[in-house]
């Protein structure tokens, strides 16, 4: 589909953004929009070549900034600065060129980003084309939420930002530990979240509840084969056996954990509750659920996916900040929360990452498991999709 003239041949046109699929353009002008988001130089380069033939080419890229500080966006900015700086420096040796415009609207190194007084610099047509009301929530939402202050800095402020910004502010966590008696949650509906590890890691267990007032409340338990310990780093093992040795992780026998006894402690650990549903990630875990699904427990497998993740770590997130969030102050899931990284994509997608392998994540994908669970049918029924007959095969949601 294009804007076309029969009578000259020209025409406007989106193009593909696989550089492979690009070659042989003979353009006038090229549009590039969010540069930041392209992961190659491929196509700037192909449209720059695409240009050779005119006389009076045009390429522009409107963009935000983003992340990536390797890629083609941040390369073309450096550029656009130098060019910007030395525009009337009479140093023949200074980088001039006046086929390059450039025009960056972003706040000065050292400025206050939720100053409001710097706002405009940003954004000039702020109040005409963009409400200040909405950029105050935004901002209001980024100063309490370090998630969401990539996406406030990149798209709203155009200041660049590193890859990867820890998820959790951990002095909220830490607002949120409480103390309750089982007695008092086991009539609520309770999902279980369970992330198994690959025989050789730490397994995590998070029950989660949901109150009759709305408010979550969390349980963790964690495994780790004691064979292992000794290929952990000296410090790592200290802290594992001091954790053991409080009660906080639990030692199974040998080098590689052994799944039946995650799923009988697991099982019984849950007995007495209003169990809705059994929730794991799939991931090397078929016979787990199998075994589960034969003791007539309702299970779910919830692959560690963008679509299943993103939300329920929104609404932790959302519960944490809004004082609506119980866990138990397991310090292994305080540690674990501490080392969870976040990159939003361009929906503002999110995702639990982490920066070095050392630094494990298990607990906090199990409750977001649970959580995810919670967010498709909290408080309901089972939805009878979800569960798995241990003589069918399993169905993957």
């Amino acid at each position: 589909m294009n804007i076309h003239q029969e009578r000259t041949g020209s025409k406007f046109e989106p193009v593909a953004s696989d550089a492979n699929n690009l070659d042989g353009l003979n353009i006038h002008c090229g549009i590039v929009d969010e540069l930041h988001a392209h992961k190659t130089r491929d196509v700037w380069e192909v449209l720059e070549t695409a240009t050779g033939a005119r006389l009076q080419s045009l390429i522009f890229a409107i963009t935000t900034a983003g992340f990536n500080r390797e890629g083609i966006c941040y390369e073309q900015r450096d550029y656009a600065i130098k060019v910007l700086k030395n525009f009337d420096n009479p140093d023949p040796l200074s980088i001039k060129d006046d086929s390059y415009f450039a025009l960056i609207y972003t706040l000065d190194e050292g400025d206050d980003p939720f100053d409001e007084a710097n706002w405009p610099k940003a954004n000039p047509g702020l109040g005409i084309c963009k409400r200040w009301d909405d950029m105050r929530r935004l901002a209001k939402k980024a100063k309490e939420q370090v998630a969401a202050r990539v996406g406030f800095f990149t798209k709203h402020l155009n200041i660049w930002v590193q890859g990867e910004k820890a998820w959790m502010d951990m002095s909220r966590w830490e607002k949120c530990r409480d103390t309750w008696d089982d007695s008092t949650t086991a009539s609520w509906s309770m999902w279980l979240g369970v992330d198994l590890s690959n025989k050789i890691d730490i397994s995590a267990a998070v029950k989660v509840w949901l109150a009759p007032n709305g408010d979550v409340y969390v349980r963790s338990r964690f495994w780790i084969p004691e064979g292992r310990l000794e290929a952990c780093t000296k410090q790592q093992a200290e802290l594992y056996r001091k954790w053991n040795q409080a009660g906080y992780l639990e030692f199974t026998d040998g080098d590689v954990i052994d799944h039946a006894v995650i799923k009988e402690e697991t099982i019984e650990w849950a007995r007495g509750e209003s169990l809705n549903e059994f929730a794991y990630d799939p991931w090397s875990a078929t016979q787990f659920a199998l075994s589960v699904a034969a003791e007539g427990i309702p299970i779910v497998e919830v692959p560690q996916t963008v679509k299943n993740l993103s939300e329920a770590m929104k609404e932790v997130e959302a519960k944490i900040y809004a004082g609506r969030f119980h866990h138990d102050g397991n310090p292994v899931m305080t540690w674990m929360m501490s080392n969870v990284t976040v990159k939003p994509d361009k929906n503002e997608n999110i995702f639990p990452n982490k920066a070095t392998p050392e630094n494990k994540i298990d607990g906090p994908v199990a409750m977001f498991i649970a959580m995810s669970r919670l967010l498709v049918n909290g408080g309901g029924e089972v939805d009878f999709l979800s569960t798995i007959d241990p003589d069918e095969d399993l169905l993957l949601l």
